[in-house]
């Protein structure tokens, strides 16, 4: 399929969930001059993951979503979707999450290819993918969800030290922050690679970043215990979980 097979679909901008990482987060603050409450769910995880939190130590483990207009629920469009002349186009584009940046690609056995499960139309994106067209997306992508997965461990330390109840707002709080401070010590183009990075320099970038971070958040939570995060695997749109926003 050529020319532009996201414009008259959209689909993704409707029948998914969008997570939401902290990087996410920072952009559309900083970028778009927005009030976080002004686009941000929380919402279910289906099961604790390296990216979820909580807000009280008893649970439940929530993850950051996208809101939705409307009603928070999977079909309905996101906060940001235009809908102009029959076409679906994204109101941030520039800013838009790091799953919509990466989809519908995905890494899988050493090769870049559409996700098996992509609501894109028949002929879209099919087919071997350049690493130089998807790789630094793709990095990038890993990148955000390990730097979230890290600060939602030392958040959840948190929690527990507490033994009570934290706002939302705080979490989101410690996210703009974190983030501030990536840019600050890394450069504000910290997160995406350059065009032409090979994937030993895609390592390496994330390990930069991931001490960096860890120096943050040792310097906001000291005292508590080292991250651990594990695999991130909360980076993907999903067509369930959406049983309720908890704000």
């Amino acid at each position: 399929m050529t020319g532009d097979p996201c414009g008259p679909c959209g689909r993704c901008c409707r029948d998914f969930v969008v997570p939401l990482s902290g990087l996410d987060l920072w952009r559309l603050v900083r970028s778009q001059r927005l009030a976080p409450e002004d686009f941000t769910v929380s919402f279910p995880a289906k099961e604790p993951s390296a990216q979820s939190f909580i807000l009280e130590p008893a649970g439940p483990h929530l993850l950051l979503g996208l809101d939705k207009r409307g009603a928070f629920a999977v079909g309905r469009p996101c906060v940001f979707l235009l809908e102009l002349d029959g076409l679906s186009r994204c109101g941030v584009h520039a800013d838009r999450p790091v799953v919509c940046r990466a989809y519908p690609m995905a890494l899988t056995a050493g090769a870049i290819r559409r996700s098996p499960d992509a609501a894109c139309p028949s002929g879209a994106f099919e087919g071997p993918a350049a690493f130089a067209d998807w790789g630094p997306v793709l990095a990038e992508h890993s990148l955000a969800w390990e730097i979230h997965g890290r600060a939602a461990a030392r958040w959840n330390a948190r929690v527990h030290a507490a033994g009570a109840r934290l706002p939302l707002s705080l979490f989101l709080a410690l996210l703009v922050d974190l983030h501030d401070q990536l840019a600050l010590r890394l450069g504000p183009g910290w997160a995406l690679p350059p065009a032409g990075t090979t994937p030993g320099g895609l390592d390496a970038r994330v390990a930069r970043a991931a001490a960096a971070a860890e120096v943050v958040l040792r310097d906001r939570f000291p005292g508590l215990p080292e991250t651990a995060p594990g695999a991130a695997d909360a980076g993907t749109p999903t067509r369930s979980g959406a049983n309720g926003p908890a704000r």
